[in-house]
């Protein structure tokens, strides 16, 4: 299982999942707990990948 952060309208939640997809409908499904009436749609939410087999994983811009 891999931790995911996910992002929608100013909210975060923290997921752990197989993969972005699973924790991206996993997400769906909370976010829409909270949004009441309005309809949370998969694409609106940002997943990013936090930890990989209970290790942090490092997103960075530098060249190897």
């Amino acid at each position: 299982m891999n931790g995911y952060k996910c992002m929608w309208n100013g909210k975060e939640l923290d997921i752990y999942a197989d993969s972005m997809y699973e924790a991206q409908v996993l997400a769906t499904a909370e976010f829409q707990k909270v949004a009441g009436r309005k309809k949370v749609k998969g694409y609106e939410i940002t997943v990013m990948l936090c930890e990989v087999n209970g290790e942090q994983y490092y997103h960075s811009t530098a060249s190897i």
